[in-house]
């Protein structure tokens, strides 16, 4: 993951902005340990930490800019980037690195806001266009990557996390008496997209903002996706047909997801969908002769264990096991940093297994 964050001020961007923007990146540089950069016009600030995935040289270094007109922060991994780029170099475009992300500006430069359409990922960006003045701010489909952000009259924020937008001290730490009702009565999270914290909210998922910068109206979100469930549930196409189909969707999207210029582990829990993620990816492993890890978290209570199943999945294939079971717990240690991490109150004490077992990961391998 990396981390972004924005400062707009229409009267212009002061010292003052500059360093409330710098505390912003640095409350959020655990997403971005490879690197930090910022990006600077009379009244816009952006700033990015980054976790190096597609080529990990300078190349990939953000801000990113392109043709002298673009720049973008970015967050997130187009799979099918290679595709994207292939067709944009038929078209006579030509890049000077092997990221996604100079082929996502050169996607906008050529289909504009179209090409959201045309991505295969997850992504939460804002790209700037000195030529208009207009900022474009996107979240995939499903919100996987998170976007926040405060706006006032004249002014805003955008960021990967809440604290980073509660950097700045003008913002009251008001609690959303609505948000913490549904969570309290009914144990709702993430139902709406406003937050626990009065006057930040979360930018909607399968939508795009352009944001003309010249003058601050009111904010249209337009949606370019949205599932359109009644056509796949009312298909006539047979099981056998529809399970081949399945199949082949799913195998492509692992193996896309696997591109990377590091090594790439995956979660095993022993349940249907990581099963299927662990076996897809040994079966495209075994071809490369590349190794492959899981990391899992095995409770001593076997009433609520999965390792049976995990050990069904890991039988007869090497496959480096990583294992994290509860004699590790410190709730108590690590109490206020999972807080910290969340930043909202989460639904069950699952996070801090999922805590566990990322940390553990991160020791091992980068993704």
């Amino acid at each position: 993951m990396c981390g972004i964050a924005v400062l707009f001020n229409s009267s212009g961007i002061h010292e003052n902005d500059k360093k409330l923007l710098e505390n912003m990146s640095e409350r959020i540089k655990h997403r971005g340990p490879d690197g930090k950069g910022f990006f600077y016009t009379a009244n816009l600030g952006m700033a990015h930490r980054r976790l190096s995935i597609m080529d990990i040289s300078e190349h990939g270094s953000q801000p990113m800019s392109y043709l002298d007109r673009y720049t973008i922060v970015y967050n997130g991994e187009i799979y099918n980037y290679i595709e994207i780029r292939r067709s944009l170099e038929n078209k006579g475009y030509c890049f000077q690195s092997n990221t996604d992300t100079e082929v996502l500006l050169a996607a906008y430069d050529y289909y504009g806001a179209e090409c959201l359409k045309l991505l295969n990922g997850m992504w939460a960006f804002a790209l700037f266009d000195k030529e208009t003045n207009h900022l474009l701010v996107s979240r995939d489909r499903f919100g996987v990557k998170p976007l926040y952000y405060f706006k006032k009259e004249h002014y805003f924020l955008l960021a990967s996390e809440i604290k980073a937008i509660l950097c700045d001290p003008s913002i009251e730490r008001k609690t959303n008496n609505e948000i913490v009702s549904d969570y309290l009565t009914d144990g709702l999270l993430d139902h709406t997209n406003h937050t626990f914290f009065q006057g930040i909210e979360r930018f909607p998922s399968g939508t795009y903002l352009s944001i003309d910068l010249n003058h601050l109206q009111v904010w249209e979100f337009k949606e370019y996706y949205k599932a359109n469930f009644t056509q796949i549930t009312s298909s006539k196409i047979n099981q056998i047909e529809l399970a081949k189909r399945f199949r082949r969707l799913f195998d492509d999207s692992v193996e896309k997801r696997l591109r990377a210029d590091v090594n790439v582990g995956s979660c095993l829990s022993g349940g249907l969908d990581s099963s299927a993620i662990v076996t897809a990816v040994y079966n495209i492993y075994k071809k490369k002769e590349k190794e492959q890890h899981t990391f899992s978290f095995c409770p001593s209570d076997k009433r609520i264990s999965e390792k049976s199943y995990m050990d069904d999945v890991l039988l007869n294939k090497n496959i480096n096991s990583h294992i994290i079971d509860d004699k590790k717990i410190a709730i108590t240690r690590d109490f206020e940093t999972l807080i910290d991490i969340q930043d909202e109150p989460f639904g069950s004490m699952s996070i801090y297994a999922s805590y566990l077992v990322y940390k553990c990961a991160g020791g091992v391998l980068p993704v």
